[in-house]
C-alpha cells in the first residue's frame, strides 16, 4: 500500500471526533505517526484504536485548547515525544450562535480563544521546529462563514475570519522554509456539529424555520443540495500536506457545494 506521509508526524487538534478524526485517521492511512489533542479522553482514545490498527503510533493528549497553558504544556510534551513535528492540523473548534441584542463577552472569549488563539499558539510553537528541519505543513480548518459571514454568529465568523487573515500572513513568512499554510473552509458538513446546529431551537428561531424544517432548508439552500462529508475534507487536507502540494501555500479553499457563491 502506497504511504506518502510515511515517517512524518502529524498533530491534530479536536481529533477526538467529527472532521478532526477523520482528518487524522486519513492522515494515518498515508503512512503519519499521529499525536492528537482534544478535550474528550474516551473518544480520543478510540481514534487512537483506529489509528494503531492501522500500524501508525499515536499519542493521545487530553487538554481544551482554549486554555493557553495547557495547551502549551501539551505542545511541550509532544516535541519531546518525537524527532520532528511535519503537519500540523488545527481543527478544534466550537460554535456558538448569539444575536448581537444577547451579546455576552464570555461567549465571545471562548469562541475567539478555541478557534483562533488556540492556532496562533500551536503554530509559533511548532514553527521554530519546522524551520530547523526546513519543513512543514500547517492547515487550518476554517469556514466560509469566515469570508461570507453568517448571521447570528459574530464571534464564530470573526474567528475564522481571523483564522484566515493569519494563514495568508503567516504564508508570506513561513515559505521561504519550505513551510506552507493553508485553510480549508467548510460549508455545511454532514456531522454531528452541524446537525446540533441545525436542530437548536434558539438557532431555528433567529432564522425563522422550524425545528422539523431546518436542516432540508439548508441542504437546498447548497447549490449541490448536500452536505459535506467529512471524508471529502480529510481528503483536501491529505493532499494540501503531500508534497504535490508544495507551492500552494497562503490559500483559503472552499470545500461547501458551491454553497460560498450563493
Amino acid at each position: 500500500m502506497n504511504k506518502p506521509l510515511k515517517n512524518q508526524t502529524a498533530i491534530v487538534t479536536g481529533a477526538s471526533k467529527g472532521i478532526g478524526a477523520q482528518i487524522a485517521i486519513n492522515l494515518a492511512k498515508a503512512g503519519a505517526d499521529l499525536i492528537i489533542i482534544a478535550r474528550n479522553e474516551m473518544n480520543l482514545n478510540k481514534v487512537k484504536s483506529i489509528i494503531e490498527a492501522q500500524n501508525q503510533k499515536c499519542l493521545s493528549l487530553v487538554c481544551d485548547v482554549s486554555q493557553n497553558i495547557d495547551l502549551n504544556n501539551v505542545l511541550d510534551l509532544s516535541l519531546t515525544k518525537t524527532n520532528r513535528i511535519d503537519i500540523l492540523v488545527n481543527n478544534a473548534g466550537i460554535y456558538a450562535t448569539e444575536s448581537i441584542f444577547d451579546f455576552s463577552i464570555d461567549t465571545w472569549n471562548k469562541v475567539i480563544n478555541t478557534n483562533l488563539t488556540h492556532c496562533m499558539l500551536t503554530i509559533a510553537k511548532l514553527a521554530p521546529q519546522m524551520k530547523v528541519q526546513n519543513y512543514g505543513r500547517i492547515i487550518n480548518i476554517s469556514s466560509i462563514s469566515g469570508t461570507n459571514g453568517e448571521i447570528y454568529s459574530c464571534a464564530y465568523s470573526a474567528a475564522k475570519a481571523g483564522m484566515i487573515g493569519m494563514t495568508k500572513t503567516l504564508a508570506q513568512e513561513l515559505a521561504r522554509y519550505n513551510i506552507t499554510i493553508n485553510c480549508v473552509s467548510p460549508g455545511w458538513v454532514d456531522n454531528e456539529m452541524a446537525l446540533k446546529q441545525m436542530n437548536d431551537p434558539y438557532w431555528c428561531e433567529l432564522n425563522n424555520v422550524k425545528v422539523q424544517d431546518s436542516a432540508e432548508i439548508a441542504r437546498l439552500a447548497i447549490p449541490s443540495q448536500r452536505l459535506i462529508k467529512e471524508t471529502e475534507i480529510a481528503s483536501l487536507v491529505n493532499f494540501l500536506v503531500s508534497k504535490e502540494a508544495k507551492s500552494i501555500t497562503g490559500q483559503n479553499i472552499n470545500i461547501c457545494g458551491g454553497l460560498s457563491l450563493v
